[in-house]
């Protein structure tokens, strides 16, 4: 016998698919690293601007990162300063796919 619990309607918001935004968008994300000297990363990234690559606009999006070492953190919560992030990735999205081409890493190890 097999068992359904139901099926999920096409008008469920979960299939409704959202292009990627390509302005005024903002994300926080955070990277912990464990070892004997533990350090954490918080990397808030935006997107700024346009670029031509191959004859296709490509939006440039940023990083800036943030290091805390150890259990205290004064300013990991910060605000996006773009002249302190770094141009690392320019996307575009064609039929339903993000393409995109690296331009530097993001988060390097602080000095």
């Amino acid at each position: 016998m097999i068992d359904s619990c139901g099926s999920v309607p096409d008008t469920d918001p979960s299939n409704i698919y959202h292009s990627f935004p390509t302005k005024n968008a903002f994300w926080t994300l955070t990277h912990c690293e464990i070892s004997f000297f533990s350090k954490t990363a918080f990397v808030k990234v935006g997107i700024f601007g346009d670029t031509l690559i191959h004859g296709k606009t490509y939006h440039k999006l940023y990083a800036q990162t943030k290091w805390k070492y150890g259990t205290s953190c004064n300013d990991c919560n910060f605000n996006f300063n773009r002249s302190q992030a770094s141009y690392f990735v320019s996307f575009r999205e064609e039929n339903k796919r993000i393409y995109m081409v690296p331009h530097s890493p993001v988060g390097a190890d602080p000095p």
